[in-house]
């Protein structure tokens, strides 16, 4: 992680970043990429609910055979947090392999005493920095920018030299040469890499200023080099392991800045949109009986 750690508040919310230097705020990469659409999750939360409520049916059954007057309440809060027990194991999962990359960076090999469900994990990240050779710029790193109002912590920007591709025909059409940075991201989700990956990665390329502390915990900001038009996700399971490139060009930025507004009237200007009432009239329940008296009675 950036160190030292960044300042962070909450705020209707959403993470917001609070600069080190100027003491401005902006909110984070990911609660701008939260503002698209998800309606699958509702599907997805269903599935869960129902598979948890058959798969573990003896514990769903205590609760139903209890005496207990709050057995029913226990038993949906049960229910209604199936898809929190599953994405919260695997959040932390991520946290660990994110922390297993750093440590094998740091070491150039795997850490002792790994443990063995981690052991893929580890193979699959040596793997992909010894194909690519890559030279590791900046891990961790948080970036800002004022213009658009917004700041995230990176997993990598690397460089990728020729000799990587030697034993290619050639080097892929996305690769933009050695001298040019790359944003390089570590994936653990089971579905794969999702395309909102872009806009996160787009964000991270268009930053305008980087945040560095000296050895005295002195923060400075430092401007951002442009990176490349694609980035990298180095998807990493159990099973497998892929190097996926990621379209995170000016246009997949230009769909970032309008989430970013959205979020902005969704935290900001909506609450301001309904001005007060001019006219109107509240009717006591007594009235509101006589007319449908009077209406029927025109009825007949």
């Amino acid at each position: 992680m950036t160190t030292p750690k960044i300042a962070t508040i909450r705020r209707g919310g959403a993470r917001h970043y609070v600069h080190p230097v100027d003491g401005s705020t902006a909110v984070g990469v990911t609660s701008v990429v939260g503002m698209l659409p998800k309606d699958f999750l509702r599907y997805w939360a269903a599935k869960l609910v129902a598979e948890s409520a058959y798969d573990e049916f003896s514990t769903l059954a205590g609760f139903v055979v209890s005496e207990d007057p709050e057995s029913r309440a226990a038993a949906v809060a049960w229910l209604k947090n199936a898809p929190t027990r599953l994405t919260s194991g695997a959040a932390q999962n991520g946290n660990d392999v994110h922390s297993l990359t750093e440590d094998i960076d740091r070491l150039g090999g795997i850490p002792p005493r790994l443990p063995a469900d981690k052991m893929p994990y580890a193979l699959g990240w040596l793997n992909f920095r010894e194909q690519t050779q890559c030279e590791v710029l900046a891990a961790e790193r948080t970036i800002w920018n004022s213009g658009v109002g917004y700041s995230g912590t990176l997993d990598r920007s690397v460089l990728i030299p020729a000799s990587a591709w030697e034993r290619f025909d050639a080097p892929p059409a996305w690769w933009e040469g050695p001298d040019v940075p790359i944003i390089c991201d570590c994936k653990t989700t089971r579905s794969g890499v999702f395309p909102e990956v872009g806009l996160q990665m787009a964000a991270y390329s268009y930053a305008t200023e980087s945040l560095e502390f000296d050895e005295h915990g002195v923060a400075e900001a430092k401007p951002w080099p442009k990176h490349s038009e694609t980035s990298l996700v180095v998807w990493l399971r159990p099973e497998a392991w892929r190097l996926t490139p990621v379209d995170s060009s000016a246009e997949v930025f230009e769909a970032f800045k309008h989430l970013a507004a959205i979020f902005k009237f969704d935290r900001g200007l909506k609450k301001d949109l309904i001005l007060p009432d001019v006219a109107g009239e509240t009717w006591e329940p007594e009235q509101v009986a006589l007319f449908a008296d009077v209406l029927r009675g025109l009825r007949k």
